[in-house]
């Protein structure tokens, strides 16, 4: 059974505690009870005490692995099947218990159609500029997706010192029908990687959507924070050995 990667460094139930919902309200519309949609140039009105932490992060995918619908719930948005033109970009304010502290991340994703790409030469260099995380799509159904991420992940790597995390998210998953990639294609990629494999759960009347999304937007921001932690530990090293 495929599952999404558990937390170690944030706390993963934290926002069904009576401080985690309080936090979540300050980004919940109280008239609809979903998640608030913020522009670029907004930010939720919330405690100056909490820390809050900026990304960019770069959607890569074919049109048929609904990479727009994978946008849309992560934001909490209404789910648009469409084939993006030009760059779009979705603002995600997502908060998190860290050890002690509350950090509020925001995640701006960019997201650019496959036509897009293809015809203007500047739209691939601008999404790729200063992003903290490449997010590969991808449809369980699609047999040569899979495949097609390993080799988009050596094409896009970069030789900064502080590279892009690479995060997969994998849609149209069943565990009641056939599909083409088997269990064993999973395993063999994510050991490859050194990764795991995130997938959102479907709807659920059990389930709100913000718990429904919750593993994966915790998973992404423990692994941009992780990355953070390991940059700044690895510039301070530097730092040191040349004074020795």
């Amino acid at each position: 059974m495929l599952r999404n990667v558990s937390t170690a460094v944030i706390q993963p139930n934290w926002l069904s505690t009576v401080e985690g919902d309080g936090v979540m309200k300050h980004l919940i519309d109280q008239s609809t009870s979903k998640r608030k949609v913020f522009g670029i140039l907004e930010k939720p009105d919330i405690p100056i005490n909490y820390e809050e932490v900026s990304y960019k992060l770069f959607f890569i995918g074919r049109s048929a692995a609904d990479k727009s619908k994978v946008i849309s719930e992560l934001a909490g948005q209404p789910v648009t099947h469409q084939d993006s033109h030009g760059i779009h970009k979705t603002n995600v304010y997502w908060p998190t218990k860290i050890w002690d502290k509350i950090i509020l991340f925001r995640l701006l994703f960019w997201e650019a159609g496959e036509n897009g790409l293809k015809k203007f030469s500047h739209i691939l260099p601008a999404c790729l500029d200063k992003s903290d995380a490449l997010v590969f799509v991808f449809s369980f159904e699609d047999g040569n997706s899979l495949f097609e991420i390993s080799q988009n992940i050596v094409k896009l790597k970069t030789k900064e010192s502080n590279q892009p995390a690479i995060i997969v998210i994998g849609t149209k998953y069943s565990s009641t029908k056939n599909i083409p990639i088997s269990f064993s294609d999973i395993k063999e990629f994510e050991s490859k990687w050194h990764l795991n494999i995130m997938k959102i759960p479907p709807v659920s009347t059990n389930m709100s959507d913000i718990m429904r999304v919750s593993p994966v937007l915790n998973s992404i921001c423990e692994l941009l924070w992780l990355r953070d932690q390991e940059y700044i530990l690895k510039q301070s090293f530097d730092k040191f050995a040349l004074k020795e």
